[in-house]
């Protein structure tokens, strides 16, 4: 475990190192690595994987551009925000569901945690830079990759030398 915390340090020191040399970092997303690798770890950071999370994320994003919009088309139409949550979180959330967890059970799109870390990140920028979201968010997913990989080959070399 001393090794994977070390790669892992390593990893995401210099993936936020780098980070900061692209257009990306002025819009306040390089948290969104930590967020997208926290769910990753959780769910054993499996390389067969990938697809589904990436996935699940990507068609996440769009369900959480239609909270924003029908939030703001609610309120538009003269809906108190109460009953425009209840409606609009209520109302998509149950068709989210239904979509991904019985019509796409058996697809790349059926990670229901990827989706709605989606959801909640689409909705805390507004449904802005969701391009920059998507991007930072996959890099969380493969600089976990990197690291479990890393200490795979880290913890092969040891036996060898032993």
């Amino acid at each position: 475990m001393v090794s994977l915390s070390i790669i892992v340090g390593v990893v995401f020191g210099l993936f936020c190192c780098i980070f900061q040399f692209f257009p990306l970092s002025n819009l306040g997303v390089l948290w969104m690595a930590f967020a997208s690798a926290a769910l990753y770890f959780n769910g054993g950071g499996n390389t067969k994987e990938f697809p589904n999370y990436a996935l699940s994320f990507i068609v996440g994003c769009a369900w959480g551009l239609l909270y924003v919009w029908g939030v703001g088309f609610l309120v538009k139409a003269g809906l108190s925000v109460p009953l425009t949550l209840l409606v609009d979180v209520g109302v998509i959330t149950a068709v989210v569901c239904l979509v991904h967890f019985i019509l796409l059970a058996k697809t790349w799109l059926n990670h229901a945690p990827s989706i709605f870390l989606a959801i909640a990140l689409t909705f805390s920028l507004g449904g802005k830079d969701l391009i920059a979201e998507i991007v930072t968010v996959i890099c969380g997913f493969i600089l976990v990759i990197i690291s479990l990989e890393g200490n795979k080959l880290f913890a092969g070399l040891n036996k060898k030398s032993e």
